[in-house]
């Protein structure tokens, strides 16, 4: 299903066997999996084609702006696609299937919060990750440098921290008055 493509789960026999012509490195590097054992590749191909069908014009604008802005146009867009509702996970970028799966809760962010959130899932693509050893780094000292490039970006992680935590009170009181009177003591 589409939420083990998002979400993830552990790595498998599986999994690797599907993408042969990746290397180790690369393959031991994917920040998250890509989908439970019993997904064969073809129902990962079709999932991957309905998320690129599934186009959202403010993300690509996004992107796009961010590409030109940032990175001189040279990066391919991936696809781009609206995820859960998290806030503690903001966004992820996946190599294996050039995804960029964002937080809903940027749907209702103010557009440079999304830009900025989307501009370091962008580097991940940028930047991919450094091999040491038996582990994988993705936030390098190039990334972070590349980071910090970002317009505003100290006042930019201020404002994702108090929109964040606006956010989660708001979850919080949306979830006490869901609940009935008799459920506070039953």
């Amino acid at each position: 299903s589409i939420f083990w493509l998002i979400m993830g789960d552990p790595f498998s026999a599986h999994v690797r066997s599907l993408y042969p012509k990746l290397t180790d490195e690369e393959f031991n590097a994917a920040a998250t999996p890509l989908e439970p054992p019993w997904t064969t590749k073809e129902e990962l191909d079709v999932i991957i084609e309905t998320l690129r069908q599934v186009r959202d014009p403010v993300l690509e604008q996004a992107f796009a702006r961010l590409n030109e802005r940032y990175f001189y146009g040279l990066l391919d867009q991936p696809t781009l696609a609206w995820g859960t509702a998290s806030t503690t996970k903001l966004g992820h970028y996946n190599l294996h299937t050039d995804t960029v799966v964002l937080s809903t809760v940027f749907r209702e962010a103010p557009q440079e919060l999304l830009e900025y959130v989307l501009y370091h899932e962008m580097l991940h693509k940028k930047h991919k990750y450094r091999q040491r050893g038996n582990r994988s780094h993705f936030h390098t000292a190039a990334f972070k440098a590349d980071e910090k490039r970002f317009n505003d970006a100290g006042w930019l992680e201020r404002q994702l921290e108090g929109f964040l935590g606006t956010q989660r009170r708001a979850t919080r009181r949306r979830g006490f008055q869901q609940r009935s009177f008799f459920s506070r003591w039953f």
